[in-house]
């Protein structure tokens, strides 16, 4: 009965901290995933930005280079027919 009674408390200590050993491994690789999803997250927001301000600027270059060609016709025309 004694021996029953010094095996039984041994193994539950052991026992325990491999759970929390677990459970701190667990919680280190669910927030370094957590982190790296993060970083991953802000690289994609950066490059989208940095690529869609180019088109902007572009687009807006090649407006308003269109705006004044066509103002610029239009002046022609009627300096054309007002001579």
């Amino acid at each position: 009965g004694s021996r029953a009674a010094a095996r039984d408390p041994a193994p539950a200590p052991v026992a325990r901290p491999r759970r929390r050993g677990a459970r701190a491994m667990r919680r280190l690789v669910l927030l370094l995933l957590f982190l790296i999803a993060f970083a991953v997250a802000v690289i994609v927001a950066v490059a989208i930005v940095n690529s869609t301000s180019g088109t902007v600027v572009h687009a807006r270059n090649v407006a308003t280079n269109d705006f004044n060609t066509a103002v610029n016709d239009f002046k022609n025309l009627i300096n054309q027919y007002t001579k």
